[in-house]
């Protein structure tokens, strides 16, 4: 009896061993595009030791959220075309006053009422995700490395939605990025496959200013209650709107605030001049409080969303040093939409067109979305930008 054990001791021993040898390194196992072990390697240093005990914690999941704050505050106005070219009539006339005739002699002719076409082209987006029945195999964020019973049509379902929802919020950055990039500089540089041009608003540099010298505004001497006062009229005077809405970069919000300080404006409830309140409207915006005075009457807003840019860097919508001052009143800039350009869109008109295309050979699906937005800054009068450094 007691040789039988020491038998079956020895066996049991040297299925541990065997066992221990031939469980692969999961560590060095190639992943699929998608999927991976995160950082460090101390889970899986060296090979899975399978008669351990182990528990796997909920995953830990920071994904990107897009932001939308510059498109509803200034371009709220969504419209969507099934032609590839955008034109627009632009009315900005001035009013003129009847002039002084004497009744026995002829009228005097006034100038009649002009108006300007202009043609935009909206840029194609093509988001392009692909999934392989090797995402199908790979294993979840927070799952266990067993098989949970999913069946493939489940799982490729779940995958095929996943990859959506990530190309519309690729193409949400993108538009928001237009939003900045029309705001805080009066273009939209289209850089791309296909695409070497840049879509001009013509923003007048009486709307695009940059302080020097002792104006600016880390400089004892600077006047920024002026600037933004004086932006406030530029933008009645030309655009013919009232400025609600100031924008501040981070850099340029804390230069007004100790201007503020300074001056001693910061909390003036009872003057009406200056209520600074911040409230946190969302992750990146902060309603900062709002200036109640006979020169301007505006709410002031920092935002702090970025975005990955092309060259791998995050960089904000709203440069560090600029602030804008706009007016949610300048209805004619708007979000556009153009022609969606394929031969399965239900319609040409849309905001985003998804579609698959299914590869036999090697085995793969590629999810395609289609968008022609236009970011279009059809009064640039009615806003200003500042850089204060």
């Amino acid at each position: 009896m007691k040789q039988t054990f020491a038998i079956y001791g020895i066996l049991l021993l040297a299925c541990m061993a065997l066992a221990a040898f031939f469980v692969p390194d999961v560590s060095a196992m190639p992943l699929p595009d998608g999927a991976g072990f995160a950082g460090g390697g101390m889970l899986f240093a060296g090979t899975l030791d399978a008669f351990l005990k182990r528990s796997m914690h909920t995953a830990v999941t920071r994904i990107p959220v897009p932001t939308k704050f510059l498109r509803q505050r200034f371009f709220g106005r969504i419209f969507t075309f099934g032609t590839k070219h955008v034109d627009l009539d632009l009315v900005m006339p001035k009013r003129g006053m009847a002039p002084f005739v004497h009744p026995n002699l002829p009228g005097k002719a006034t100038a009649a009422q002009g108006f300007v076409m202009k043609t935009y082209v909206p840029p194609t987006l093509k988001p392009t995700k692909v999934i392989t029945p090797e995402h199908l195999l790979a294993r979840d964020p927070g799952a266990t490395i067993y098989d949970a019973g999913q069946d493939q049509p489940e799982l490729l379902a779940r995958l095929l939605g996943e990859r959506v929802a990530e190309n519309n919020d690729e193409v949400a950055f993108r538009c928001e990025w237009m939003a900045g990039k029309a705001l805080f500089g009066g273009s939209i540089p289209v850089v791309g496959e296909g695409y070497n041009h840049t879509i001009s608003f013509d923003l007048p540099g009486t709307h695009d200013i940059a302080l020097v010298g002792g104006a600016c505004w880390d400089q004892g001497t600077a006047t920024p209650w002026d600037d933004i006062a004086g932006a406030c009229q530029a933008n009645k005077d030309d655009g013919q709107v009232v400025s609600d809405t100031v924008v501040f970069g981070s850099n340029a919000w804390k230069l007004f605030r100790e201007y503020l300080r300074s001056k001693g404006l910061l909390n003036m409830l009872d003057m009406k001049l200056g209520m600074i309140a911040p409230i946190q409207l969302d992750a990146h915006t902060t309603y900062l409080g709002s200036i109640r005075d006979a020169d301007m009457t505006v709410d002031l807003f920092s935002y702090s969303a970025q975005y990955l840019d092309d060259d791998g860097q995050m960089k904000p919508y709203v440069p560090v040093n600029d602030v804008f001052v706009g007016s949610t009143m300048a209805t004619g800039n708007q979000e556009l939409y153009g022609a969606i350009q394929s031969l399965f869109a239900p319609s040409f008109k849309g905001q985003v067109f998804h579609d698959t295309n299914v590869k036999k050979n090697p085995e793969s699906i590629e999810v395609l979305s289609q968008s022609a937005p236009l970011i279009a800054l059809l009064e640039p009068k009615a806003g200003t930008r500042i850089t204060v450094l």
